[in-house]
């Protein structure tokens, strides 16, 4: 069995490749994305539903009083007339349309 102080250094050099291997610095310092794609809807095991989206995430450079260091907004369908906004706090979800 391995000890803290053995594996440490052994986990230390894991998640600086993993991180490494993300992008580094550019990995680290990221401040916000934009992802898109085709968002897919399951139920039973069969395709429900799909649509196009595309997802807006800003990191946040400081800690908010509660909740997350992210803000997203998801923007769905064709025309892009549907969206879902969640702030730093969970309890600031919201559901657009257009």
């Amino acid at each position: 069995m391995h000890s803290s102080a053995q594996s440490s250094p052994r986990a230390k050099k894991f998640v600086d490749d993993c991180i490494s291997a993300l992008g580094g610095d550019k990995f680290i310092h990221m401040q916000n994305r934009t992802e898109a794609g085709r968002a897919y809807s399951f139920y039973n095991e069969q395709l429900s539903g799909l649509t196009i989206a595309t997802i807006h995430t800003e990191y946040l450079d400081q800690a908010p009083p509660k909740g997350l260091w992210v803000r997203e907004r998801q923007v769905l369908g064709k025309k892009q007339d549907y969206s879902a906004s969640r702030g730093e706090s969970s309890a600031t979800s919201m559901l657009h349309f257009s």
